[in-house]
């Protein structure tokens, strides 16, 4: 298949995808936004800045999703389904843009 990407140092010009990108950022728990500022652990240590609860400023607002929150759209030409509870397999293709 084929991937779309938007982050916010990558402007797209589909704002659409800018929207969905920031909304998926607001939707995720603060513990799961935090993560997106700890540093990156291959380098060598240094203090690190504190990192803002929840992912929020002092006010309580969710802050801009930082450079490494990426959003990635997969559009797949073709899907192997397995359901191992009862051995069933599905195969589906795109053919133009029916499936």
């Amino acid at each position: 298949g084929t991937t779309t990407t938007s982050t916010r140092f990558r402007r797209s010009d589909d704002e659409v995808l800018s929207n969905a990108r920031r909304q998926q950022w607001g939707n995720m728990s603060d513990p799961a936004r935090e993560q997106f500022y700890w540093r990156d652990p291959s380098t060598p240590y240094e203090e690190q800045a504190a990192v803002p609860a929840g992912g929020r400023d002092e006010g309580g607002k969710v802050l801009e999703p930082p450079e490494n929150f990426l959003l990635m759209l997969l559009y797949p030409y073709r899907v192997d389904y397995l359901r191992l509870g009862d051995n069933f397999r599905q195969i589906d293709e795109v053919e133009g843009d029916v499936w």
